[in-house]
């Protein structure tokens, strides 16, 4: 399948393309197994729906197959196959366009490692910028509660650069924050979560994702991504 690809198709050197024919099938899997598990999926969420409505909470909503494949194609593949595949573009060009070029300067090698380093790096930097447009998500609209939580980030010194209602239809009660620097970063509570739960609960929810910031671990999860990039990158290339 991969010399087809290469040679029959002719993608052998093209930047990402080849690399996104390979995936194909995987992608076409995944799809089926959302497809297959979305009749699962609704009937616990109907069933829950009557518990709730039992229980006098109101019925729950839950997505059609159409939202269902869509979240989840948002959620678990575009989430990471598009700043994998910048990283991938950006490796493909500089071994297919840069290296050539400098065929004849003995550190070649370094200099291209160090480029792809930069590369993955800056992907990094940017993709809540892109994952943000990923996902549905917008400000989450000015009065008290977004004046309490902006109160809660100043105080705890952590800096950024909008506070997002995650749009899930109401079936995510969720919350996240990422972004290595206070200019890229957000910090996100979904749909479901400011509409079920007092303001406590959401303040306390958003203190805890405060506590990510403040224990540094989206760098720490950064530095093990580049590394393992990196390593499989090697590895690839020392094969080939």
């Amino acid at each position: 399948y991969k010399n087809w690809i290469a040679n029959d198709l002719g993608l052998k050197n093209l930047p990402l393309l080849g690399d996104l024919f390979l995936l194909a099938p995987f992608i076409a899997a995944l799809m089926l197994v959302w497809l297959v598990d979305y009749p699962f999926h609704r009937a616990m969420r109907v069933r829950m729906s009557q518990d709730a409505a039992l229980a006098g909470r109101g019925a729950l909503p839950y997505w059609s197959r159409r939202e269902y494949i869509a979240f989840n194609t948002r959620h678990h593949l575009l989430f990471i196959l598009v700043p994998v595949s910048l990283i991938i573009l950006c490796a493909d060009s500089l071994s297919l366009y840069v290296y050539p070029l400098l065929h004849d300067w003995r550190g070649r090698d370094v200099f291209l490692s160090v480029s792809l380093l930069l590369a993955v790096s800056g992907v990094f930097l940017l993709a809540p910028v892109l994952i943000v447009r990923i996902w549905k998500t917008s400000p989450l609209p000015s009065g008290p509660l977004r004046d309490q939580l902006e109160t809660m980030c100043h105080r705890m010194g952590v800096r950024c650069r909008d506070i997002l209602i995650w749009r899930s239809g109401g079936v995510l009660a969720n919350a996240g924050a990422m972004g290595l620097i206070g200019s890229v970063r957000y910090l996100l509570l979904s749909d479901a979560l400011l509409n079920e739960m007092p303001v406590e609960n959401i303040r306390a929810v958003f203190a805890h994702e405060i506590g990510h910031i403040r224990s540094r671990h989206i760098p720490y999860f950064l530095l093990f991504a580049i590394a393992s990039i990196t390593l499989c990158l090697a590895a690839v290339w020392g094969a080939e």
